[in-house]
């Protein structure tokens, strides 16, 4: 297929600098939803040809084509748009300091007296009332309730010990 010289380079130059592209498995769309001037089809026949030669890497799943530079494709199209050495694509650009820019010892959101369990301390401090878990104290507070509705405990099984005629976990 022809594809003028502009619409390849305007495709190789979105593919170098972002180093992904995505492409909709759509014929008749008129235009690329990102890159300007070259059609749909323009930009799946330009990925079809640098998959073929071993440029890119290419999945696909849910209609849309997921396009990754090789090594040999940042070569191969830094030659083709006479790129220095120094440029790369922003898949390959090291990330530099925290993107949000706040210090960590900050009293954000996060900040103040949070749960027990995210201080470092015991999972059983966390959940028991007075600073640690009493299956039977709590299971005596349920007493009164199942003989109530004449309930059954649902938890009589193995590994189980009786309270006043009734089940506790242990």
């Amino acid at each position: 297929m022809f594809i003028p010289k502009a619409n390849r380079i305007a495709v190789f130059k979105y593919l170098f600098s972002e180093g992904v592209l995505v492409v909709k498995k759509d014929t008749v769309s008129s235009t690329h939803p990102h890159i300007e001037g070259p059609t749909n089809l323009e930009v799946l026949m330009l990925v079809k040809s640098l998959e073929s030669k071993g440029y890119v890497r290419v999945t696909f799943n849910w209609q849309y084509n997921y396009v990754y530079l090789t090594p040999e494709g940042i070569e191969y199209l830094r030659t083709y748009l006479a790129l220095p050495a120094e440029v790369v694509p922003a898949t390959h650009r090291k990330v530099t300091g925290r993107p949000e820019g706040r210090d960590r010892e900050e009293d954000g959101k996060f900040g103040g007296d949070g749960r027990p369990a995210f201080r470092g301390g015991n999972d059983r401090e966390y959940r028991g009332r007075d600073g640690g878990l009493d299956v039977e104290e709590d299971f005596r507070s349920l007493l009164p309730w199942i003989k109530e509705n004449d309930a059954v405990a649902p938890w009589a099984c193995v590994g189980c010990y009786k309270v006043e005629d009734a089940y506790a976990v242990v």
